[in-house]
């Protein structure tokens, strides 16, 4: 097998000759073969990151409606802010490497079209498992009061990396057969002033496994580059053989445009909020205006 991917067919026949069980891998697609395997929100500053976030859940304190939101949960609504367009520290992937490949051809802004593309397969159950759908995690139902304020707002805060695996979905979520890593705030190490991505994660988690334990499976991150010059002819081949298209992958309609407005909304109005947080110990709180 070539260096390159030149067409799905060699996608497939690479996926095909791992010999993992169906289910175990995770892929996601990259139009710039430079670009990082980092949640959009943790590209910002540190400080800015963690007063965007917090200004996201004041419209759950606030008890707001939100779209395709039946829960107060924080972690499912970053869920529907990462599908419509708003950074989070969430990063999505797929079970399906065809639509990971498509991923890996297509730039609505055509700016990368001349640029290789990139194209990671992992081993989900390497990572931990954030749980979304189980009855312990229906307490996030439930209305926000300042007397289980705290424990909405503890939700998110994890010390590793995670896969969440919902099983309602939005959908795109749906047809893209989409889930989510869930991000921590922390860098890799104490004075570190970016946060990690996964590369550098795997790196020390796999540092920390050899010198402290002779158990547990090394982390690892697989990818195959996509040749600029095929990245035309690939997307045509998954349209007209599979289905796969920008029409069937961003799934349109009335309710989906009026989503997307007020997702649109929520993350320009925590924005603009984020001027009006500050760290009170070790939670986010509004101050007075």
């Amino acid at each position: 097998m070539g260096k390159y991917i030149q067409s799905v067919d060699d996608l497939i026949d690479d996926i095909q000759n791992k010999g993992f069980e169906s289910g175990r891998l995770l892929f996601r697609g990259h139009a710039n073969y430079e670009w990082r395997l980092l949640p959009s929100m943790l590209r910002f500053e540190n400080d800015f990151a963690l007063r965007l976030e917090a200004a996201y859940l004041e419209p759950l304190l606030r008890g707001k409606k939100i779209p395709f939101l039946n829960t107060n949960d924080p972690i499912v609504l970053m869920m529907n802010l990462q599908h419509f367009g708003a950074p989070t520290r969430l990063l999505d992937w797929t079970f399906d490497p065809l639509i990971a490949l498509f991923f890996a051809c297509y730039d609505n802004t055509s700016k990368n079209d001349d640029i290789d593309g990139n194209l990671f397969f992992i081993n989900k159950n390497l990572y931990k498992s954030f749980e979304i759908d189980n009855k312990e995690n229906e307490f996030f139902k439930q209305s926000i009061t300042t007397e289980n304020v705290e424990r909405f707002i503890k939700r998110s805060i994890i010390d590793s990396i995670y896969v969440i695996e919902p099983m309602i979905k939005n959908p795109r979520l749906r047809v893209q057969n989409a889930c989510f890593m869930f991000f921590s705030f922390l860098p890799a190490k104490k004075n570190d002033i970016e946060f990690v991505d996964l590369l550098k994660f795997n790196t020390c988690r796999n540092k920390w496994l050899n010198e402290n334990t002779d158990e547990g499976d090394k982390y690892w991150i697989a990818n195959k580059l996509v040749d600029k010059n095929f990245k035309k002819s690939i997307l045509n081949e998954l349209d007209t053989k599979y289905g796969i298209s920008p029409a069937t992958i961003f799934v349109e309609s009335e309710y989906m445009k009026t989503c997307e407005l007020e997702y649109k909304d929520l993350y320009e109005n925590a924005i603009l909020r984020t001027k009006t947080i500050k760290f009170n110990g070790s939670l986010l709180v509004k101050t007075p205006d």
